[in-house]
């Protein structure tokens, strides 16, 4: 297995995988009630809608926050 290979199977190199296809993924969603409905579908946690609130694009942030 070269170098390439090995660095990117660290766990910063998958976090920042794991970023990555998140920001595309919530980039799909058209606004925010679409947001909130796929959230409530696949029960996901306050952790980790915490975690995805950092990466939202504008057009899904809560209304109110900058």
């Amino acid at each position: 297995m070269g170098r390439e290979a090995r660095l990117n199977r660290t766990p910063q190199a998958r976090a920042a995988r794991a970023d990555r296809t998140l920001r595309r993924m919530l980039a799909f969603f058209p606004d925010r009630a679409t947001y909130e409905q796929w959230l409530a579908a696949r029960r996901v946690s306050d952790a980790h809608r915490v975690h995805m609130e950092q990466f939202l694009p504008a057009h899904l942030k809560p209304q109110g926050s900058v």
